[in-house]
């Protein structure tokens, strides 16, 4: 890439120009494109796959702590008018949006990186593609109690006593 420089008195500018594109490069837009909506599609199914996964009670500890928070949130929600936990819910953002924005020290973290708890809680779950894998992987407990009780000294003398 070529960086042409603009001088101002004021200020100095650095504009960057790109390269032309050939002939095959514009060809293969249209690939790149699709390949970017077929990873997102794939993405969101996934994420379907770990939800049905998770309410299959395929990873039985997250999905009883997913139960335990939808009872806990049905008891709030009883007790709780809706209006007052959506009026808590936003001056809550607004408040901390605010002190943020005007420089109050213990909630501005320059380092901080999001934590989204309900993905990570799906990311946690497998997808019907990991849980193949994994049954390819683990051997079955009766495989794994045959090889630990197998005699090396077995002959088919034995064998056909048995």
């Amino acid at each position: 890439m070529k960086m042409k420089v603009k001088s101002n008195p004021l200020r100095t500018q650095v504009v960057l120009k790109k390269p032309k594109m050939d002939l095959w490069e514009k060809a293969n837009m249209p690939l790149k494109i699709a390949e970017t909506v077929q990873n997102k599609a794939k993405m969101v199914s996934d994420y379907g796959e770990r939800f049905e996964n998770l309410t299959n009670w395929t990873r039985p500890s997250v999905t009883a702590v997913l139960c335990v928070l939808l009872a806990v949130g049905t008891v709030v929600m009883m007790f709780i008018p809706l209006n007052i936990l959506a009026f808590l819910g936003l001056e809550f953002q607004f408040t901390k949006r605010g002190l943020r924005k005007y420089g109050i020290a213990f909630l501005r973290k320059p380092h901080h990186v999001p934590f989204e708890p309900p993905i990570e809680m799906l990311k946690r779950v497998p997808t019907n593609e990991e849980r193949i894998q994994q049954a390819r992987v683990q051997p079955s407990e009766e495989t794994v109690q045959e090889q630990l009780f197998k005699s090396p000294y077995k002959t088919n003398r034995n064998l056909a006593a048995a």
